[in-house]
């Protein structure tokens, strides 16, 4: 399953993925990510599977996506390019990335 960054947006409710077969909606627990689909029925397959199937296309993102800072230990963001960092910090999209990576990295 292919996805971009931009298939990722924060919204208030949790972090939203526009996948091939509907929207899933992933938020943060202290148990770690659950994974809700939210579109229609789905023709094949089972919501679970596929919501499971999109978080973790997106968890793949993350790996491949460098990014411009680091998360410390204790949360805090250490900037390590900072042109590229300003420029995403404006690029529409990049929220959902960000959001995805901070809830992954500690």
């Amino acid at each position: 399953m292919d996805l971009s960054p931009q298939s990722l947006s924060l919204r208030p409710e949790g972090l939203r993925i526009e996948g091939p077969e509907g929207p899933v909606l992933v938020e943060r627990k202290a148990s770690g990510l659950a994974a809700h689909y939210q579109g229609r029925r789905l023709a094949n397959g089972s919501a679970r599977t596929y919501a499971e199937a999109v978080l973790a296309a997106a968890l793949r993102i993350v790996e491949r996506h460098s990014s411009p800072w680091t998360a410390g230990p204790s949360g805090e963001v250490r900037i390590t390019d900072q042109e590229r960092f300003y420029a995403e910090t404006f690029e529409p999209g990049m929220d959902g990335l960000d959001a995805l990576r901070s809830w992954t990295s500690g």
